[in-house]
């Protein structure tokens, strides 16, 4: 899909790419001449759910591990 051209493209130096510890690439919008950080995708916010949705996952299974579930005899 083509842009049209009104719509100004960011420069290479005003975008970062990075992978997050979640593995989410997250990509920056830089202030071209500060350096600061002007937006952010997928918003902050979006990353300390999706990491505290993991931290409950791996305590899920930790937790799971150490429990056996009682069986239940059919036959009698």
């Amino acid at each position: 899909m083509l842009l049209p051209p009104s719509i100004p493209l960011p420069q290479p130096e005003r975008v970062t790419v990075s992978v997050d510890p979640t593995r989410e690439l997250v990509y920056r919008f830089l202030d071209p001449k500060t350096g600061e950080v002007i937006s952010q995708v997928p918003p902050e916010q979006v990353l300390e759910i999706v990491r505290g949705i993991q931290d409950l996952l791996r305590s899920a299974d930790r937790s799971d591990a150490g429990i056996k579930l009682p069986t239940v005899n059919l036959r009698g």
